[in-house]
Protein backbone atom coordinates (compact mmCIF):
# COMPACT_ATOMS: atom_id res chain seq x y z
CA UNK A 1 0.00 0.00 0.00
CA UNK A 2 0.83 3.65 -1.01
CA UNK A 3 2.04 5.53 2.00
CA UNK A 4 1.84 9.28 2.33
CA UNK A 5 3.51 11.83 4.41
CA UNK A 6 1.42 12.40 7.91
CA UNK A 7 2.10 16.32 6.93
CA UNK A 8 0.30 16.21 3.58
CA UNK A 9 -2.76 14.23 5.20
CA UNK A 10 -3.01 16.82 7.65
CA UNK A 11 -2.58 19.61 5.07
CA UNK A 12 -5.93 17.86 2.74
CA UNK A 13 -7.99 17.40 5.62
CA UNK A 14 -7.53 21.19 7.10
CA UNK A 15 -7.96 22.39 3.36
CA UNK A 16 -11.01 20.19 3.30
CA UNK A 17 -12.30 21.57 6.62
CA UNK A 18 -11.81 24.80 4.69
CA UNK A 19 -13.81 24.49 1.94
CA UNK A 20 -16.47 23.08 4.01
CA UNK A 21 -16.58 26.64 6.68
CA UNK A 22 -16.41 28.46 3.31
CA UNK A 23 -20.04 26.73 1.59
CA UNK A 24 -21.29 27.09 5.10
CA UNK A 25 -21.08 30.38 5.68
CA UNK A 26 -21.74 31.92 2.18
CA UNK A 27 -23.88 34.66 3.01
CA UNK A 28 -25.11 35.06 -0.89
CA UNK A 29 -26.86 31.69 -0.80
CA UNK A 30 -28.77 32.15 2.27
CA UNK A 31 -30.26 35.30 -0.01
CA UNK A 32 -33.61 33.83 -1.19
CA UNK A 33 -37.40 34.58 -1.81
CA UNK A 34 -36.15 37.99 -3.17
CA UNK A 35 -37.35 39.51 -6.35
CA UNK A 36 -34.29 40.13 -8.75
CA UNK A 37 -34.16 42.98 -11.29
CA UNK A 38 -31.15 42.09 -13.63
CA UNK A 39 -30.32 45.63 -14.39
CA UNK A 40 -31.90 49.33 -14.12
CA UNK A 41 -33.38 49.20 -17.68
CA UNK A 42 -35.00 45.79 -16.30
CA UNK A 43 -36.27 47.78 -13.46
CA UNK A 44 -37.38 50.52 -14.80
CA UNK A 45 -39.28 48.46 -17.85
CA UNK A 46 -40.77 46.01 -14.51
CA UNK A 47 -42.05 49.01 -12.44
CA UNK A 48 -43.34 50.48 -14.97
CA UNK A 49 -45.79 48.12 -16.01
CA UNK A 50 -46.86 46.65 -12.66
CA UNK A 51 -49.61 49.68 -11.66
CA UNK A 52 -51.45 48.26 -14.70
CA UNK A 53 -51.28 44.91 -14.07
CA UNK A 54 -54.39 42.83 -12.61
CA UNK A 55 -53.94 40.43 -9.47
CA UNK A 56 -53.97 37.04 -11.62
CA UNK A 57 -51.20 38.96 -13.51
CA UNK A 58 -49.04 39.86 -10.62
CA UNK A 59 -49.43 36.86 -9.15
CA UNK A 60 -48.60 35.02 -12.38
CA UNK A 61 -45.40 37.74 -12.88
CA UNK A 62 -44.72 36.90 -8.62
CA UNK A 63 -44.55 32.95 -9.22
CA UNK A 64 -42.42 33.36 -12.38
CA UNK A 65 -39.76 35.51 -10.26
CA UNK A 66 -39.78 32.45 -7.56
CA UNK A 67 -40.65 34.95 -4.25
CA UNK A 68 -43.39 35.53 -1.93
CA UNK A 69 -44.49 39.25 -2.40
CA UNK A 70 -45.54 41.27 0.62
CA UNK A 71 -48.64 42.23 -1.15
CA UNK A 72 -49.47 38.11 -1.51
CA UNK A 73 -49.11 38.01 2.58
CA UNK A 74 -50.98 41.08 2.82
CA UNK A 75 -53.78 39.76 1.14
CA UNK A 76 -53.79 36.96 3.15
CA UNK A 77 -53.74 39.39 6.17
CA UNK A 78 -57.12 40.97 5.07
CA UNK A 79 -58.87 37.44 4.52
CA UNK A 80 -58.07 36.32 8.15
CA UNK A 81 -58.99 39.60 9.25
CA UNK A 82 -62.38 38.92 8.46
CA UNK A 83 -62.86 35.66 10.83
CA UNK A 84 -61.50 37.94 13.59
CA UNK A 85 -64.80 37.88 16.28
CA UNK A 86 -62.71 37.40 19.89
CA UNK A 87 -60.18 39.68 21.83
CA UNK A 88 -58.30 36.76 21.46
CA UNK A 89 -57.65 35.92 17.59
CA UNK A 90 -57.45 40.21 17.49
CA UNK A 91 -54.57 39.59 19.66
CA UNK A 92 -52.92 36.67 17.99
CA UNK A 93 -53.26 37.97 14.69
CA UNK A 94 -51.91 41.14 15.42
CA UNK A 95 -48.55 39.09 16.29
CA UNK A 96 -48.39 37.22 13.92
CA UNK A 97 -48.75 40.13 11.20
CA UNK A 98 -46.80 42.77 13.13
CA UNK A 99 -44.20 43.31 10.63
CA UNK A 100 -46.76 43.47 7.82
CA UNK A 101 -49.80 45.58 9.29
CA UNK A 102 -50.09 48.65 12.43
CA UNK A 103 -52.79 49.47 14.38
CA UNK A 104 -52.62 53.12 14.54
CA UNK A 105 -55.11 55.97 15.50
CA UNK A 106 -57.90 52.96 15.21
CA UNK A 107 -56.68 51.68 11.72
CA UNK A 108 -55.22 49.11 10.63
CA UNK A 109 -52.50 50.13 7.96
CA UNK A 110 -49.64 48.25 6.07
CA UNK A 111 -46.13 49.09 7.07
CA UNK A 112 -45.50 49.81 3.42
CA UNK A 113 -48.43 51.54 2.31
CA UNK A 114 -47.46 51.84 -1.86
CA UNK A 115 -48.10 49.12 -3.88
CA UNK A 116 -45.28 49.20 -6.29
CA UNK A 117 -42.87 48.76 -3.06
CA UNK A 118 -45.71 46.30 -1.96
CA UNK A 119 -45.60 44.05 -5.56
CA UNK A 120 -41.68 43.96 -5.47
CA UNK A 121 -40.51 43.31 -1.62
CA UNK A 122 -40.97 40.23 0.11
CA UNK A 123 -41.90 40.01 4.12
CA UNK A 124 -38.66 41.73 4.95
CA UNK A 125 -38.90 44.33 2.70
CA UNK A 126 -36.40 43.20 0.59
CA UNK A 127 -35.78 43.34 -3.09
CA UNK A 128 -32.53 42.96 -5.61
CA UNK A 129 -31.11 44.77 -8.36
CA UNK A 130 -27.98 44.06 -10.05
CA UNK A 131 -27.18 41.97 -7.76
CA UNK A 132 -27.24 44.47 -4.55
CA UNK A 133 -30.11 44.57 -1.67
CA UNK A 134 -32.17 47.06 -0.86
CA UNK A 135 -34.27 47.02 2.31
CA UNK A 136 -38.06 49.13 2.75
CA UNK A 137 -37.58 50.29 6.27
CA UNK A 138 -39.70 52.95 7.27
CA UNK A 139 -39.54 55.81 5.17
CA UNK A 140 -36.18 54.82 4.14
CA UNK A 141 -34.31 52.04 1.89
CA UNK A 142 -30.85 50.72 2.92
CA UNK A 143 -29.10 48.93 -0.16
CA UNK A 144 -26.23 47.01 0.62
CA UNK A 145 -23.94 44.22 -1.56
CA UNK A 146 -24.96 40.45 -1.12
CA UNK A 147 -22.85 40.14 1.37
CA UNK A 148 -24.11 42.52 3.94
CA UNK A 149 -27.54 40.43 3.75
CA UNK A 150 -27.56 39.35 7.42
CA UNK A 151 -26.73 42.87 8.59
CA UNK A 152 -29.63 44.40 6.27
CA UNK A 153 -31.89 41.60 7.77
CA UNK A 154 -31.18 42.99 11.01
CA UNK A 155 -32.44 46.44 10.69
CA UNK A 156 -35.92 47.51 11.85
CA UNK A 157 -35.64 50.87 12.00
CA UNK A 158 -33.92 54.21 10.75
CA UNK A 159 -33.04 56.81 13.19
CA UNK A 160 -32.16 59.90 10.91
CA UNK A 161 -30.13 61.24 13.65
CA UNK A 162 -28.50 58.07 15.39
CA UNK A 163 -27.94 55.18 13.13
CA UNK A 164 -27.12 56.32 9.70
CA UNK A 165 -23.45 57.75 10.24
CA UNK A 166 -23.12 54.46 11.27
CA UNK A 167 -24.87 52.16 8.50
CA UNK A 168 -23.32 54.11 6.07
CA UNK A 169 -19.25 53.69 7.68
CA UNK A 170 -20.64 49.82 7.19
CA UNK A 171 -20.92 50.36 3.74
CA UNK A 172 -24.41 50.62 3.62
CA UNK A 173 -26.64 53.71 1.31
CA UNK A 174 -29.79 54.86 3.00
CA UNK A 175 -31.85 56.94 1.32
CA UNK A 176 -35.35 57.99 1.83
CA UNK A 177 -38.06 57.00 -0.34
CA UNK A 178 -41.23 58.63 1.14
CA UNK A 179 -42.14 61.14 4.15
CA UNK A 180 -40.62 64.41 4.49
CA UNK A 181 -42.99 66.35 4.14
CA UNK A 182 -46.73 65.01 5.08
CA UNK A 183 -49.90 66.84 5.52
CA UNK A 184 -52.53 65.58 8.03
CA UNK A 185 -55.47 63.22 6.93
CA UNK A 186 -58.68 65.30 6.48
CA UNK A 187 -62.14 63.53 6.79
CA UNK A 188 -64.63 65.57 5.52
CA UNK A 189 -67.75 65.92 3.44
CA UNK A 190 -66.46 69.03 0.90
CA UNK A 191 -63.67 70.24 -0.61
CA UNK A 192 -60.79 70.32 1.38
CA UNK A 193 -57.85 72.72 0.29
CA UNK A 194 -54.47 72.18 1.77
CA UNK A 195 -50.99 72.99 1.50
CA UNK A 196 -48.90 70.90 -0.47
CA UNK A 197 -46.44 68.52 0.26
CA UNK A 198 -45.34 65.04 -0.38
CA UNK A 199 -48.50 63.28 0.73
CA UNK A 200 -51.51 64.59 1.26
CA UNK A 201 -55.11 62.76 2.16
CA UNK A 202 -58.34 63.48 1.96
CA UNK A 203 -61.35 61.34 2.94
CA UNK A 204 -65.35 60.86 3.13
CA UNK A 205 -66.66 59.27 6.05
CA UNK A 206 -70.18 57.71 6.11
CA UNK A 207 -71.34 57.23 9.00
CA UNK A 208 -73.95 54.18 9.04
CA UNK A 209 -74.32 52.93 12.75
CA UNK A 210 -71.37 54.65 14.86
CA UNK A 211 -69.23 51.38 14.51
CA UNK A 212 -70.10 48.10 12.90
CA UNK A 213 -71.17 49.15 9.29
CA UNK A 214 -69.21 52.37 8.80
CA UNK A 215 -67.82 53.20 5.57
CA UNK A 216 -65.05 55.78 4.37
CA UNK A 217 -63.32 56.51 1.43
CA UNK A 218 -60.09 58.27 0.87
CA UNK A 219 -58.25 60.08 -2.07
CA UNK A 220 -54.68 60.19 -1.04
CA UNK A 221 -51.65 61.85 -3.30
CA UNK A 222 -48.35 60.71 -2.63
CA UNK A 223 -44.66 61.86 -4.09
CA UNK A 224 -41.99 58.89 -3.35
CA UNK A 225 -38.73 57.75 -4.83
CA UNK A 226 -38.06 54.31 -6.82
CA UNK A 227 -34.73 53.20 -5.93
CA UNK A 228 -32.36 50.65 -8.22
CA UNK A 229 -28.19 50.28 -6.79
CA UNK A 230 -25.59 48.16 -8.62
CA UNK A 231 -21.93 48.45 -8.56
CA UNK A 232 -21.46 51.11 -11.05
CA UNK A 233 -24.27 53.39 -9.56
CA UNK A 234 -27.37 54.12 -7.88
CA UNK A 235 -30.57 55.15 -10.08
CA UNK A 236 -33.05 57.47 -8.32
CA UNK A 237 -36.40 57.93 -10.03
CA UNK A 238 -39.18 59.98 -9.16
CA UNK A 239 -42.62 58.42 -8.50
CA UNK A 240 -46.34 59.41 -8.01
CA UNK A 241 -48.73 57.48 -6.62
CA UNK A 242 -52.41 58.30 -6.51
CA UNK A 243 -54.92 55.86 -4.38
CA UNK A 244 -58.18 55.62 -3.94
CA UNK A 245 -58.89 53.72 -0.79
CA UNK A 246 -61.99 52.53 0.73
CA UNK A 247 -62.56 51.27 4.55
CA UNK A 248 -64.89 49.25 6.69
CA UNK A 249 -65.29 49.22 10.54
CA UNK A 250 -64.70 46.37 11.86
CA UNK A 251 -67.60 45.57 14.74
CA UNK A 252 -65.68 43.66 16.36
CA UNK A 253 -63.10 45.63 17.53
CA UNK A 254 -64.33 48.91 15.69
CA UNK A 255 -61.18 49.20 13.42
CA UNK A 256 -60.79 50.76 10.07
CA UNK A 257 -59.78 48.38 7.65
CA UNK A 258 -59.37 48.16 3.97
CA UNK A 259 -61.76 46.13 1.93
CA UNK A 260 -63.17 45.34 -1.71
CA UNK A 261 -65.49 47.28 -2.95
CA UNK A 262 -65.98 49.68 -6.89
CA UNK A 263 -63.84 52.40 -6.30
CA UNK A 264 -63.36 54.97 -8.83
CA UNK A 265 -60.94 58.81 -9.42
CA UNK A 266 -61.69 61.04 -11.45
CA UNK A 267 -60.83 64.87 -12.88
CA UNK A 268 -57.24 64.65 -11.68
CA UNK A 269 -54.79 66.85 -12.37
CA UNK A 270 -51.35 67.91 -10.33
CA UNK A 271 -48.13 69.64 -11.29
CA UNK A 272 -44.79 68.71 -9.83
CA UNK A 273 -41.22 69.50 -9.63
CA UNK A 274 -39.01 67.08 -11.67
CA UNK A 275 -35.09 66.24 -13.24
CA UNK A 276 -35.23 66.19 -16.92
CA UNK A 277 -31.90 65.47 -18.29
CA UNK A 278 -30.47 68.48 -21.05
CA UNK A 279 -27.26 67.60 -22.56
CA UNK A 280 -26.48 65.01 -20.28
CA UNK A 281 -27.63 66.84 -17.47
CA UNK A 282 -29.99 66.61 -14.76
CA UNK A 283 -32.25 69.93 -14.80
CA UNK A 284 -35.05 70.94 -12.96
CA UNK A 285 -38.59 71.31 -14.34
CA UNK A 286 -42.07 72.17 -13.66
CA UNK A 287 -44.14 69.28 -15.10
CA UNK A 288 -47.84 69.23 -15.42
CA UNK A 289 -49.80 65.70 -15.40
CA UNK A 290 -53.58 65.07 -16.09
CA UNK A 291 -54.58 60.93 -15.94
CA UNK A 292 -57.37 59.79 -17.28
CA UNK A 293 -60.03 58.44 -14.75
CA UNK A 294 -59.27 55.32 -12.87
CA UNK A 295 -60.79 52.56 -10.16
CA UNK A 296 -58.16 51.83 -7.59
CA UNK A 297 -54.68 53.58 -8.11
CA UNK A 298 -52.27 55.38 -10.21
CA UNK A 299 -48.63 55.26 -9.87
CA UNK A 300 -46.29 57.34 -12.78
CA UNK A 301 -42.78 58.20 -12.82
CA UNK A 302 -42.25 61.89 -12.91
CA UNK A 303 -39.37 63.30 -14.98
CA UNK A 304 -36.24 61.34 -15.39
CA UNK A 305 -34.18 59.40 -13.13
CA UNK A 306 -30.82 60.59 -11.96
CA UNK A 307 -27.57 58.58 -10.69
CA UNK A 308 -25.90 58.78 -7.70
CA UNK A 309 -27.24 61.51 -6.34
CA UNK A 310 -29.77 61.11 -3.56
CA UNK A 311 -32.49 63.03 -3.00
CA UNK A 312 -35.55 63.60 -0.89
CA UNK A 313 -39.37 62.82 -2.54
CA UNK A 314 -40.29 66.47 -4.23
CA UNK A 315 -43.71 67.67 -2.56
CA UNK A 316 -46.28 68.88 -4.94
CA UNK A 317 -46.64 71.67 -6.64
CA UNK A 318 -50.35 71.71 -7.33
CA UNK A 319 -52.89 68.74 -6.96
CA UNK A 320 -56.58 68.42 -7.50
CA UNK A 321 -58.74 65.30 -7.21
CA UNK A 322 -61.78 63.76 -6.68
CA UNK A 323 -62.74 60.07 -5.51
CA UNK A 324 -65.81 57.52 -4.31
CA UNK A 325 -66.64 54.49 -3.42
CA UNK A 326 -69.76 52.08 -3.50
CA UNK A 327 -69.50 52.28 0.20
CA UNK A 328 -70.06 56.00 0.93
CA UNK A 329 -73.03 56.45 -1.90
CA UNK A 330 -73.14 58.85 -4.23
CA UNK A 331 -70.87 61.00 -2.35
CA UNK A 332 -67.14 62.12 -3.00
CA UNK A 333 -63.64 63.19 -1.18
CA UNK A 334 -62.21 66.11 -2.67
CA UNK A 335 -58.72 66.89 -2.66
CA UNK A 336 -57.43 70.09 -3.46
CA UNK A 337 -53.47 72.01 -2.93
CA UNK A 338 -51.77 74.82 -4.07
Amino acid sequence: MKKYPILLIMAFIILGSCNDDTESIDVTSSVSDVASFSSHENFEAITNKIPSMSKEELDEWEQSMSFLSYRSILDKAYIELEAIDTEESKTSFLKKYQDVLTLQDDALTPLISIPLYQAIVNREGIYETNGYLNKVVGDFIVSAKKSEYQTLKSIKSIDINNNTKRLEKEGLIISRYAGASVTPKIQANERVLVACSTEMVAGYYYNRSGCGDDRKVDLSAKSYVAVSTSAYGNWYQPRVKIQVLPTKRLGTWCTWVSYNTPTQARNIAYSIMAFEVENGFPVRKLLYFYPPDFTSYYDYPVGSPVMNFIFDPIPFSSFYGEATSQGVGDNWAILECQ
